[in-house]
């Protein structure tokens, strides 16, 4: 019998849900969850953590404070410094966030370390839910959430499953001139059509093919899962980070990188089709206004941090010889004069001067990629001790 946990990276642990949701969706549907690995990186509540812990078995994986994993990696044969970049974080210390592929691999050391071992790892977020959107009502549809990723899993070579959400899409709907160019410039122009609609935003079961997206390459945190069985195949998680304006700006896209590198690797990614709920702005049903505030700040602080990822994405496209040498120097013009006619052109259109920022954030965030570039170099060496070093153990 197969031994399957569960996944999650939060800052805090003051819920019982979505751990809830997704556990009893998992037991209505016959599947044991052996364990869940919660990563965190601020707060518990101890009384929440306690009665979560009389029905699944729990590892609650602090960074920075968490000596045991730490010491798994010590005793396979990795240095003190070595384990300190697999499962450590200065950025916590120094401004309170860690980038989102470090805790993700947090959780994936410690399922590959588990005794007994940990057959198939599923990842989902603390804004999913574990069911399918029918419509704006929040009517919806119950899956096997468990099952739909095993089903493909469980194939020859697949190493990674994985399907999109339903609920309102993170850009929201708005139409100005020059939109098409500052969603270029943010390389998210497959969406222009989708985005200009004038419709609500959201994306349901009856809808779902609006959003015209490569599901061969493409990885959602929230909603993915791994066979553990082919870590040969397995490659880390890596997000980058960089500094603008005295802020550290996390880069979104720890799964994108991800998807490019697998089929690298030679495995496999399979999109499951199964497009579970995604609470985004985390008021749903409520309809996500281009003109409120608070819309504006998180697509903003979004479009940042598509900014810190795009270069890095780029010099790997670049590094594989998916996109020319010649491409590569002439995007990194092309993309920055399409964001100062776009975000120009929004600031102007929405009332939201902080948007002209983002030709400078993404020229800063270009002239850090040599220190993405090592940091990612450094990781890759280290992961690729951790994996002979597993492979030397099992």
């Amino acid at each position: 019998m197969s031994n399957i946990a569960f996944g999650v990276i939060t800052n805090n642990i003051d819920t019982f849900y979505p751990y809830c949701d997704f556990l009893l969706n998992a037991q209505n549907n016959g599947h044991t969850i052996n364990k869940i690995f919660i990563n965190y990186s601020h707060k518990i509540n101890n009384k929440k953590v306690e009665k979560m812990s009389e029905f699944i078995d729990l590892e609650l994986l602090k960074i920075n404070e968490n000596e045991k994993l730490k010491n798994k990696l010590l005793e396979i044969g990795l240095t003190e410094k070595e384990a300190s970049v697999l499962i450590e974080s200065d950025r916590l210390d120094n401004y309170g966030l860690v980038p989102y592929g470090k805790r993700r691999n947090i959780v994936l050391i410690a399922a590959l370390l588990n005794d007994p071992p940990i057959d198939y790892l599923i990842f989902f977020d603390t804004d999913v839910k574990p069911y399918i959107l029918i419509d704006s009502k929040g009517e919806n549809k119950k899956i096997d959430f468990v099952q739909r990723h095993l089903k493909y899993l469980k194939k020859e070579n697949v190493v990674i499953t994985t399907s999109d959400y339903t609920g309102y899409y993170i850009i929201p709907s708005m139409n100005f001139d020059y939109l098409k160019e500052l969603l270029a410039g943010l390389q998210k122009e497959k969406t222009y059509n989708f985005v200009k609609s004038k419709n609500d935003n959201l994306i349901t079961s009856k809808n779902n093919n609006k959003l015209k997206l490569k599901y061969t390459n493409k990885i959602l945190g929230g909603n993915h899962a791994l066979d553990l069985n082919k870590y040969k195949y397995l490659a880390p998680y890596y997000s980058t980070a960089y500094h603008y304006r005295q802020k550290l700006i996390l880069s979104r896209g720890e799964d994108t990188l991800l998807g490019q590198v697998i089929p690298d690797l030679g495995g496999e990614i399979v999109d499951i089709n199964t497009k579970i709920f995604h609470d985004t702005f985390g008021n749903f049903p409520e309809v996500p206004d281009i003109n409120n505030a608070d819309v504006k700040k998180r697509f903003y602080y979004a479009c940042l941090g598509w900014l810190g990822r795009n270069p890095f994405l780029n010099w790997y496209l670049k590094e594989k010889g998916k996109i020319s040498e010649e491409k590569y120097q002439k995007d990194i013009i092309d993309l920055r004069k399409k964001l100062v006619r776009g975000s120009y052109a929004f600031a102007k259109e929405y009332n939201s001067p902080k948007f002209k920022d983002l030709p400078e954030a993404y020229s800063v965030a270009q002239t850090q990629l040599k220190y993405m570039v090592n940091e990612y170099n450094e990781l890759m060496d280290v992961w690729d001790k951790f994996v002979s070093k597993l492979e030397q153990r099992r």
